[in-house]
């Protein structure tokens, strides 16, 4: 009967979307019911970071600096593209229960969505990785973050572009980009395949539609206003002038290595030596056929987005952890990746949970504990595409590229 269960479970999709769905809808009862949040100076909701994506649209249409404080209405900046407070229009005019509701689960099922689109992977693959990922996905849907949107979006662009389809690896680029620009690292993929030229040429014209769709609603001179906000409001970030107040601690590899050497460093020769690890493997064009090859350097892109975001949050490790479940569950019988697989389980997803002792946690640095598998996952990996055979196969299997 439980095996029964187990492959009905396995084989039906449609219990997966079940199951975000249901836990989409939990955590939004969740956020509404807990009420009032004291922090920043005033009271707000627990889903604050809805307040500031739905209202950005509201300070969009009456031409007000959305990238300002706006603490009557929500705490913290506004710190997305225009196109992306156009697109919270949707969300704007419905009351919060529904709007939350509808955003929570466009965040889980475009997630689960793109994880079933991964070549080569199985059901039971897909199921796996699902369950590997899902207290992260809770996490970041609990905090009310575009973080799974990205990740989906990286990996249908990914299998956009295996499928031979730059269009759509194009506009699913461009869709990351314009919520947070660091996704802009995803372009490297179209390297490993043909039809460059398309690919570019749709980049641009995307990019284009993008940059120019909230000209329909406020103009051209006011649109102009408004990017110039946005990237004043990254500079100001990027340097660490704009925050009033300290929001929190600093999930990168940059606070991980500050907490480790117990000082401060230069975050320039870190994200230089950063971009030379990413790009490294891009050297080996011959390797660009193979089909490990290949995702592998997605899952390299995957955790490199949080590790080296110079400000990583907590609920960013959907996208690193999703990345480590790739790689990972890729590993036929390897007992490394297994055990980076169960390792990763643990420090970055379980150990701060009610799962682990106090006694063993509250001396801990939590920054310190949920980067490390990271870490070491993203140094294996840009280890494995730069030697000349694989650490965990030395057969790697040869798909036709699209």
């Amino acid at each position: 009967m439980k095996v029964k269960v187990l492959n009905y479970i396995t084989n039906n999709k449609i219990a997966w979307y079940a199951l975000v769905v249901l836990l989409a809808i939990v955590v939004t009862l969740q956020n509404i019911l807990l009420g009032e949040n004291h922090y920043w100076g005033g009271t707000y909701t627990f889903y604050n970071n809805y307040i500031i994506f739905k209202t950005s649209f509201f300070s969009l249409i009456h031409n007000h600096n959305m990238y300002d404080y706006h603490f009557d209405k929500h705490a913290d900046l506004f710190k997305y593209s225009p196109t992306f407070a156009l697109f919270m229009g949707l969300f704007y005019y419905l009351s919060d229960w529904l709007g939350l509701s509808l955003w929570n689960l466009l965040n889980g099922l475009v997630f689960l969505y793109a994880i079933t689109t991964l070549p080569g992977f199985t059901n039971k693959k897909t199921l796996y990785l699902l369950l590997f990922v899902i207290v992260e996905l809770v996490l970041s849907i609990q905090n009310c973050q575009t973080n799974s949107l990205l990740a989906g979006f990286t990996i249908l662009a990914f299998t956009s572009l295996e499928k031979g389809n730059a269009g759509k690896a194009a506009f699913y680029i461009c869709c990351g980009i314009f919520i947070k620009i660091f996704a802009i690292v995803a372009c490297l993929l179209f390297l490993f395949y043909p039809k460059k030229p398309r690919f570019i040429l749709f980049m641009l014209l995307w990019s284009t539609v993008f940059f120019l769709l909230p000209a329909i609603v406020i103009g051209i001179p006011n649109l102009i206003y408004q990017y110039k906000n946005w990237i004043s409001v990254i500079n100001g970030d990027l340097s660490g002038n704009i925050a009033l107040y300290k929001v929190g601690e600093n999930f990168s590899l940059y606070g991980f290595l500050e907490i480790l050497i117990g000082t401060s460093i230069n975050k320039t020769i870190v994200l230089v030596c950063g971009i030379v690890m990413l790009l490294s493997p891009l050297a080996f064009i011959k390797k660009y056929k193979f089909y490990n090859f290949r995702m592998a350097f997605l899952c390299l892109i995957l955790i490199w987005m949080v590790i080296f975001n110079h400000k990583a949050e907590s609920p960013s490790y959907i996208i690193a952890i999703t990345g480590i479940g790739i790689w990972c569950l890729s590993k036929e019988n390897s007992k490394l990746a297994l055990i980076l697989l169960f390792s990763s389980l643990f420090f970055t997803s379980l150990f701060f949970t009610d799962l682990v002792p106090i006694a063993l946690k509250q001396n801990l640095s939590k920054p310190l504990i949920k980067a490390c598998m990271s870490c070491v996952v993203l140094l294996v990996i840009a280890i494995e595409l730069t030697i000349k055979k694989n650490i965990l196969e030395d057969n790697i299997e040869d798909k036709k590229i699209k």
